[in-house]
């Protein structure tokens, strides 16, 4: 892995975010 892990881990996190506020977004509206 000669990719930054830092740039790597930052995406994780936006997707891991966005994922856990769109399946809360669901269960309150839902």
């Amino acid at each position: 892995m000669s990719a930054p892990s830092n740039e790597q881990r930052r995406t994780l996190i936006l997707t891991g975010a966005s994922r856990g506020i769109g399946h809360a977004t669901v269960k309150r509206f839902s």
